[in-house]
């Protein structure tokens, strides 16, 4: 009996990625899990959290048993030159959807960025600006990102079939001849 060969370091460390994908294509149920991991994953990557967004995205993950691999990606969005937009504009939106945001320090940003004292008398109503900020943007580009994922999955779906379709149908005829 021949002793199969081992696994190479790149099969092992890409195991979980193909069993993300293969259960994505495979199914409806799969589909949903990617794409609500990946939902998930931008949800969580408008919050200024940055060093703890990959952790709590696995976390999250794991509890909704949605893919952590593909919510893993999504935080990915948020990096060191996306971080800043990504604050502002839910700053901004934030702003929007608060009452009485009016009298916020983060009317002014660029005295935040200048002034220490600015930034210093920074309070809870400041901080609940930018959080609500971060949940309305969260939730809306999330949906969208779910929609927009099992579309994707079943379009990649449907022409998988169809190449199949014709690759069968390309064996049959030359068998024939």
């Amino acid at each position: 009996m021949q002793r199969r060969s081992p696994r190479r370091i790149f099969d092992r460390l890409t195991a979980r990625l193909r069993l993300n994908w293969y259960r994505a294509i495979r199914g409806d149920e799969g589909s949903r899990y990617l794409a609500g991991g990946l939902a998930l994953g931008i949800f969580v990557s408008v919050y200024p959290l940055s060093v703890l967004q990959l952790p709590l995205a696995w976390g999250l993950a794991w509890l909704f048993r949605v893919s952590q691999v593909s919510a893993a990606a999504g935080v990915m969005i948020s990096n060191p030159l996306t971080i800043a937009p990504i604050f502002v504009f839910t700053t901004s939106v934030g702003l929007m959807v608060t009452p009485g945001a009016e009298t916020s320090a983060m009317m002014q940003p660029l005295a935040l960025i200048e002034s220490p004292e600015v930034r210093a008398s920074l309070g809870v109503h400041d901080l609940t600006i930018i959080l609500v900020g971060a949940t309305v943007v969260g939730l809306i580009s999330a949906a969208l990102t779910y929609w927009l994922g099992l579309r994707w999955i079943a379009a990649w779906r449907a022409r998988r079939l169809a190449y199949r379709k014709l690759s069968y149908r390309d064996q049959g005829d030359s068998s024939l001849g």
